[in-house]
């Protein structure tokens, strides 16, 4: 890979969500001052970032969401693309026709769905506010929607708890759709007529191409790995890349077997397949809609409840646990057990932070991280996991849909070796993350940790001691605000001259 200093030298760049938040900073300069003549970029473009850019060319109208490999939305377009800018994108006319184009470029834009979520800290903070009122006026103000037996001497929720619920956009968007008899247009529901008398295989097809997009992706991924890897680690990258050829070998075998691979009318059959697929995903979402109401407010009363037999709530008002959950913005319940069960009081402060990064780091599709020692780490991981597990199942017992997370030790050899005062060039060794992702993931640590230090009594030992942890994480590149300072000193000095 060629070093970005070199690209710039030339009046070329790249620009990831992977690079480091100065290099992005200097990059997006450089384009805004005209020294850069081509730049090559992902989405992360896209998104927060108005850049003088005068032409976009995109390599295909297809993308990997995570999950499969899907057509662009119309918003996600013109996101990218911008607007008044000369636009190019590769098409395979053999595989794309020419309405899925059309709908690309010209289609209308896709209802925005409300995704709210009754997290623990929201619900708390609620009932610690609103649960006032309700013990003023008594208990005949219990939960008056529903069809629900009422045990009147459990004040669960008030109708306030609802009065908040129907003023939100989700309850809004329920409500139309309700309303609405929606049904998917006839022409999407037209089956797929397939010359062979098999119209099932194209779905076969579709998945196999689907499922070997980020194997692609991430074997692209791995040989540049492998050229800069150093020579100690060659081998196990190598074998790790020859399991990944195998596996697409074996894909692209199973897929090409297949009679819709030499079939004239296999884009237009999987055109077919993909809008029934919509219509289906439609109709199973309007579905799910019909009873989104009772469902919040059903889930409401599950959590409350899961919050009283943890102890957060008693007595119709927040206990001290209760208290310090209402003020953590992430993973507040396995945070505060953690807290309560005295860990962040009995770990030194390196144990402190890789527990804080395995409670709040989520892993990238595709990264690879080195195996860490858990020998080093000086306190039995397995008893904090067990814990954690016990959270979850404790959570299932209650019926709540709610996905708790698990602890994640992907990340303990970097915050191990940031946290022992190893340069930022080191860390590579542990992980082939980006280096923009390894300071997202060191400061998700932090900020963790802040709202911890946030919501101790001052001038405790403990608060000192998490103020002490976050020094350990807080230096070098991942400092946001030295590089903010850092960044408005140096345009300051442009400036200047």
């Amino acid at each position: 890979a060629v070093p970005l200093r070199e690209c710039l030298a030339s009046g070329i760049a790249f620009y990831h969500e992977g690079l480091l938040p100065s290099l992005k900073a200097v990059v997006e300069q450089m384009l805004i001052d005209g020294l850069i003549q081509l730049i090559f970029t992902t989405e992360a473009s896209a998104v927060g970032s108005d850049l003088p850019v005068n032409s976009v060319i995109l390599d295909g109208l297809e993308k990997f969401d995570g999950t499969r490999l899907r057509y662009l939305k119309p918003q996600e377009y013109h996101q990218m693309v911008g607007r008044g800018r000369r636009v190019y994108a590769c098409v395979d006319p053999f595989k794309t026709d020419a309405e899925t184009v059309r709908h690309i470029f010209n289609g209308d834009f896709e209802a925005f769905d409300s995704h709210l979520d009754l997290s623990y800290a929201t619900i708390l903070n609620l009932y610690d506010r609103l649960s006032v009122a309700s013990r003023e006026k008594g208990e005949q103000e219990i939960r008056k929607l529903g069809n629900w037996e009422i045990d009147e001497n459990d004040a669960t929720r008030s109708t306030q708890y609802s009065d908040w619920l129907q003023k939100s956009f989700r309850y809004f968007q329920s409500r139309n759709q309700l309303n609405q008899n929606a049904t998917p247009d006839d022409n999407e529901l037209l089956p797929v007529e397939c010359i062979h008398d098999q119209p099932h295989l194209i779905v076969e097809y579709q998945q196999l191409s689907e499922a070997l997009s980020p194997q692609k992706t991430a074997l692209k991924k791995r040989q540049r790995e492998l050229r800069r890897t150093k020579r100690n680690e060659k081998q196990r990258v190598a074998q790790a890349l020859d399991e990944l050829k195998s596996s697409i070998q074996q894909l692209e075998t199973k897929r090409d077997a297949l009679l819709c691979a030499d079939c004239p009318h296999r884009g237009e059959c999987m055109q077919r397949s993909q809008k029934l697929q919509k219509a289906q995903r439609e109709a199973n979402r309007l579905t799910q809609r019909k009873t989104i109401d009772f469902l919040t407010l059903d889930e409401l009363d599950r959590r409350i409840a899961f919050l009283k037999s943890m102890g957060y709530i008693q007595h119709r008002q927040l206990t001290p646990k209760g208290g310090y959950a209402s003020q953590l913005h992430d993973h507040e319940i396995q945070t505060t057990e953690l807290l309560f069960d005295g860990y962040f009081d009995r770990l030194d402060e390196v144990q402190v932070n890789i527990m804080a990064s395995a409670i709040c780091f989520e892993p990238k599709v595709g990264t690879t991280y080195k195996p860490f020692d858990q020998k080093r780490l000086g306190f039995d991981l397995a008893v904090l996991e067990k814990r954690v597990q016990r959270l979850a199942e404790r959570q299932r017992i209650f019926g709540i849909q709610r996905p708790f997370k698990m602890l994640d030790m992907n990340f303990s050899g970097v915050v191990h070796a940031w946290s022992n005062g190893a340069k930022f060039s080191e860390l590579v060794r542990y992980t082939n993350a980006g280096s923009g992702d390894i300071v997202h993931g060191l400061r998700g640590v932090i900020r963790l940790l802040r709202q911890l230090e946030g919501v101790l009594p001052k001038g405790t030992e403990l608060c000192f001691k998490i103020g002490r942890c976050i020094a350990r994480m807080n230096r070098g590149v991942v400092d946001a605000e030295t590089e903010l300072n850092l960044g408005t000193k140096q345009k300051g000095d442009k400036h200047d001259t």
